[in-house]
Order: C-alpha cells, then sequence, then structure tokens
C-alpha cells in the first residue's frame, strides 16, 4: 500500500511500502524538486506510472511526497468494494495488513506494515475521508503528535475509460521530513507503493472482488 504507513524515522530499514526506481515528471513550475530520481524501475515499479519528490514540495523543505498512478481494467465501484475491505488486505498483499479498526471518518485504524526487507511495524492512523467511490484517505502521526512527522496518505479513484485510474499518494511533513526523505526507507517507498498498487490490480481484475 499500502502502503501507506508514515515511515519511521528511526527504522531506515521500514519503508512505506517496499524498495525500487521511478520515472519522475517535473512539478507544475517545470522544474525538477531536489533530490528526485528520474529512470524507469523494474518489476512492479515498471508497469505504473510513479512520481517521487523526495525533496521539498512548493520550497517547503518539511513536506514531501511520494505519488504513484494505475489504471485498473474495472469501474470505480469495482475497485472501491476491494480497496475498502481492509479485513481482506491480507489475501492479496503481503505488505499491509489490517489488524483492527472501523473504517470510518474520525476512527482509528491498526495496520501492520510488512515490508520484505526489513523489521515491520504496527501504526494507528486515523481514517479522514471515505467518499465512496471516490476518495480514500487516512493520516498517521509518530508518537501521536501532530508536526514531528506525519503522513496524510490518500487513494484517489478516477473513472478513466472504461476502467479507473488510482492515485497513491502520502504527503510527508513535520520537524523530522527533512532528515526522513534522505533515508533508505524513502528511497525504497516508491517501488513499495508501485507493488501494492498492482497487486490491488490483479486482484481487481481478477474477479476476486467481494459483492457488493
Amino acid at each position: 500500500m499500502v502502503p501507506a504507513a508514515p515511515a519511521r524515522p528511526a527504522q531506515s530499514g521500514s519503508s512505506a511500502r517496499g524498495a525500487g526506481g521511478a520515472s519522475i515528471p517535473p512539478d507544475r513550475g517545470g522544474r525538477r524538486p531536489e533530490g528526485d530520481r528520474g529512470g524507469r524501475g523494474s518489476g512492479a515499479a515498471a508497469a505504473v506510472a510513479v512520481l517521487v519528490r523526495v525533496g521539498p514540495v512548493t520550497g517547503n523543505p518539511f513536506r514531501f511526497v511520494v505519488e504513484t498512478r494505475v489504471v485498473i481494467a474495472a469501474p470505480p465501484a469495482a475497485v472501491w468494494r476491494v480497496l475498502t475491505d481492509l479485513a481482506r488486505w491480507s489475501e492479496w498483499s503481503r505488505l499491509v495488513r489490517y489488524e483492527g479498526g472501523r473504517v470510518a471518518v474520525g476512527e482509528r485504524l491498526v495496520l501492520r506494515l510488512a515490508p520484505s526487507s526489513g523489521a515491520g511495524y504496527a501504526f494507528r492512523p486515523t481514517v479522514t475521508a471515505l467518499d465512496a467511490p471516490h476518495r480514500f484517505a487516512w493520516v498517521g502521526r509518530t508518537g501521536g503528535v501532530p508536526g514531528v512527522f506525519d503522513g496524510a496518505h490518500s487513494y484517489t479513484l478516477r473513472p478513466d475509460g472504461a476502467g479507473t485510474e488510482l492515485v497513491d499518494r502520502e504527503v510527508y511533513s513535520g520537524l523530522l521530513a527533512p532528515l526522513v526523505r534522505r533515508t533508505a526507507a524513502m528511497r525504497d517507498a516508491p517501488a513499495g507503493f508501485a507493488e501494492w498498487d498492482q497487486s490491488l490490480k490483479r486482484r481487481v481484475e481478477g474477479g476476486a472482488a467481494p459483492a457488493p
């Protein structure tokens, strides 16, 4: 996701979701933010469009973003059913596991990140948006304290012909952001996002979505 979870600054072996490279378009001003890396990854990362700004956003050194996009051959409602059925995530993704909490705005979830390298950990984000079948979002805060290191994750579903474009995005911010964005965890995050997106795509397109 999964990705999707705020990274822990002290755990450079853990990522928001995995490892790999990315292809980075310029920002709206035509510039590539400091720290961006161009090029194509391999495996799952090569199958999705990946936008990575592992550097300041709009000149703010305390804020950066990782974003991936994938087109799924199914309508938004079908993607939404799988995306928001957290109890079944473990059936199709090894990266993020649901351990509890109600999927409703204002409620806290209990999720566990399990990357292939490094130790996994549990995190407890608060759901901030649940707009079917368009947007699902949460925010996680290191130590539960705002402004230290926050991860605001969102999944946005947009119609794309007969299918759906999924935008998987996390905005990181806080006092520790300038340090965290230079860690191995952040260098590895894009392909982890891409891997999770591809797992979701396979699940939906394979017809394993739960009935409405």
